[in-house]
């Protein structure tokens, strides 16, 4: 009977060590899982709140961009200065003597872009004097309409050319009025 007890504290030795050497593999397995587990939990927080941010960044890129192409097609730029010089060349027309017969640009002195407040804006008046097609002055007030800079169409003018020597080409003789709108830098003012 010896060896049966020998045998049964053998295999309850067996079962113990395997029981025991099991616990110290198991049980921080199961903790290791547990902590995996709650760390994936985070990570997919993390990943629908990171998914819920990228849309919220895609829709406030897409409104900006939205509101960038409306101040492109509706708002106009208000320069520093008046540059007359660039607003002559961009509106300025071949002279043809087929669309275009005579095209001249005057001028004037700067005023108050509204008129009684002198602190501001200002206006420096452009005259367009042409002789040409219908077609060509109605161009070149799109132009001016169509430039990304403030310019009011003031005046325009015209009238049929009765003395031209082809009776299927009329040209008119036109005085387009415009205000080339700027706002000069104050003294002592940064941008």
């Amino acid at each position: 009977m010896s060896n049966n007890r020998h045998l049964l504290f053998l295999v309850m030795a067996l079962c113990l060590t395997v029981i025991v050497g099991g616990g110290f593999l198991i049980i921080p397995a199961y903790h290791q899982a547990n902590q995996n587990k709650s760390k994936t939990e985070k990570l997919r927080a993390k990943i629908t709140g990171l998914a819920n941010q990228t849309m919220t960044v895609t829709q406030l890129a897409d409104a900006v961009s939205e509101m960038n192409e409306r101040l492109d097609r509706e708002l106009k730029v208000i320069p520093e200065v008046p540059d007359m010089a660039s607003l002559m060349r961009k509106l300025s027309m071949p002279v043809d003597g087929v669309t275009i017969q005579d095209q001249t640009f005057t001028a004037g002195s700067p005023n108050p872009a509204i008129p009684g407040e002198e602190e501001g804006a200002r206006s420096m008046p452009l005259t367009i004097d042409m002789v040409g097609r219908f077609d060509s002055v109605f161009a070149l007030i799109r132009a001016a309409e169509s430039m990304d800079r403030l310019l009011r169409v003031s005046s325009v003018r015209m009238e049929i050319d009765h003395d031209c020597e082809n009776a299927e080409i009329r040209f008119v003789t036109a005085s387009v009025g415009l205000d080339a709108i700027f706002e000069p830098v104050a003294e002592g003012e940064v941008h």
